[in-house]
C-alpha cells in the first residue's frame, strides 16, 4: 500500500504530517479521554503503521524487486507494549462511535492545517475519483473544505487504521 502512494506525488513528509493530524484529531474526538497515556499509545502505534507504508514507499522509489512481506527494522523499534495495544484499543472504541465518514472529515481538515500546501496533493480531478454520485452529493467539489469525495478517501485511511488496531493482538 505504501509503494502505490508513490503515484500520488507522496513523500515521506506527508507521512509526519498525518501522523500529527491524526493526533490532533484523536484530541478533538476522544477530549478527556485523550491522557497521556494514550497520546503515547497511539504515537508508538502510528509510528509502527507509517514506518510500513513509508518503508512501501522507499522500496518503490528505489525500485527494488518484490520480495516477501516483513516487517522493516525501521517497525521494529517502535513495536507497542501489551499496555499502549490496550489503549489504543480502548479509545479506538470511542473514535468508532463517530464513524468513520465523519472521522475522515475531522482528519482531512487537521491535517490541511497543519500542511496546507498538501492540498495541491488533492486536486478536483481526483476528488471526483472519490465521489459517490448519490444526492446527498450535490455539493460542489470545487470547495476542498466540503469535499464529500475527502471524507470518503481519508474514511479509507480511517478504516486502514482500524484494520491495523483489530490485528494488534
Amino acid at each position: 500500500l505504501g509503494a502505490r502512494h508513490i503515484n500520488y506525488g507522496v513523500n515521506e513528509a506527508h507521512w509526519e504530517t498525518l501522523g500529527k493530524a491524526f493526533k490532533s484529531a484523536l484530541r478533538e474526538i476522544l477530549r478527556e479521554s485523550f491522557t497521556q497515556e494514550v497520546e503515547a499509545a497511539w504515537s508508538m502505534a502510528y509510528t509502527f503503521m507509517s514506518s510500513i507504508m513509508i518503508e512501501g514507499l522507499r522500496g518503490a522509489i528505489a525500485k527494488r524487486a518484490a520480495g516477501p512481506k516483513q516487517i522493516p527494522a525501521s517497525a521494529l523499534s517502535a513495536v507497542p507494549s501489551e499496555q499502549m495495544k490496550t489503549a489504543v484499543e480502548q479509545s479506538w472504541e470511542q473514535v468508532q462511535t463517530l464513524g468513520t465518514y465523519n472521522v475522515g472529515e475531522i482528519l482531512y481538515r487537521h491535517t490541511f492545517m497543519i500542511m496546507p500546501e498538501a492540498i495541491h496533493l488533492f486536486p478536483q480531478e481526483v476528488r471526483l475519483k472519490y465521489r459517490e454520485w448519490s444526492p446527498d452529493e450535490a455539493n460542489d467539489e470545487s470547495n476542498v473544505y466540503e469535499s464529500p469525495a475527502l471524507r470518503r478517501l481519508f474514511s479509507k485511511f480511517v478504516n486502514a487504521v482500524g484494520c491495523a488496531v483489530v490485528g494488534l493482538h
